[in-house]
């Protein structure tokens, strides 16, 4: 009685631990996409910005009007840049450590990794709308 007691709480914990397992593996892939979304957000903003900085430093050497006020301008566009280079950094940092850790610990096999993939792809797919 005792050894089917026992193999029963095993054989659910088991089955517990896969769901939970999946469900983990399902998050930790939703954060991704979202973190991946808001990377690329950035990166847009970022080449957006650097466009203005191109044409601004163009305008600058084409007149010789309103060269303090343009030069002010790209002072501010500079720090900028830099805030959104570091928030990108941050957000690859964050996306490499999950990743390494989504390696070790669930993407052991070639299925799963398949499986996060595809998953990855849908999540990215609807946060791309927000």
């Amino acid at each position: 009685m005792c050894t089917r007691f026992c193999i029963y709480i095993l054989v659910v914990f088991i089955f517990s631990s896969c769901g939970n397992h999946d469900l983990n593996l399902q998050s930790l892939t939703a954060e991704i996409a979202i973190i991946e979304c808001r990377a690329e957000k950035l990166k847009d903003h970022r080449f957006a910005l650097a466009d203005k900085m191109r044409f601004t430093q163009d305008t600058i050497l084409q007149k010789s009007k309103d060269t303090i006020e343009l030069r002010n301008q790209l002072v501010e566009m500079e720090k900028e840049k830099q805030l959104l280079l570091t928030q990108s950094l941050q957000l690859a940092d964050t996306i490499k450590q999950k990743m390494e850790f989504l390696m070790t610990n669930y993407l052991t096999d070639k299925k799963r990794e398949n499986e996060f993939n595809q998953f990855l792809k849908e999540e990215i797919k609807k946060n791309k709308g927000n």
